[in-house]
């Protein structure tokens, strides 16, 4: 009986295969490069665990409480948008974080259709609506004078 050499520092261990020619599978097709590589691609072992770690990251913002002389100058604005119907105007609002406490600021831009003061709302062409509790600031395109 021969006995292989089973040494891993033995050079000639393959040499009595090196030189043959692959035959391939006849029951399976020839993988491309792509898909063999695709076995050894990393894994998330712990799912969902990078989305946790961006969600502890994520910075919120707090409300701002506006005093008594700004409150009147968005009511004043509000008056005006109910007096003259479809202007353009930019709102800075308030959205509240579904998941933290707090939220973040963002500016609308739109056409006016309505003041609804009944749902206290700002109702504009697209259907949009914020809140009047919502606003921080209101800028009325094309209105320069800021006497409302």
């Amino acid at each position: 009986m021969r006995r292989v050499s089973k040494d891993i520092n033995d050079e000639h261990r393959y040499d009595d295969i090196i030189d043959y020619d692959y035959q391939g599978s006849s029951n399976h097709r020839h993988m491309p490069r792509s898909e063999r590589a695709a076995q050894f691609m990393p894994f998330a072992a712990l799912e969902g665990y990078g989305d946790a770690i961006s969600e502890t990251g994520r910075q919120t913002s707090s409300r701002i409480t506006l005093d008594e002389s700004e409150k009147e100058v968005i009511n004043n604005k509000l008056k005006y948008l109910n007096d003259n119907k479809y202007l353009d105007i930019s709102v800075k609002y308030f959205i509240k974080d579904t998941y933290k406490d707090g939220g973040k600021y963002e500016w609308y831009n739109g056409r006016v259709k309505r003041v609804d003061d009944y749902y206290h709302r700002i109702v504009f062409i697209d259907k949009s609506e914020i809140d009047f509790d919502d606003i921080v600031e209101i800028r009325i395109v094309g209105v320069d004078d800021g006497n409302y």
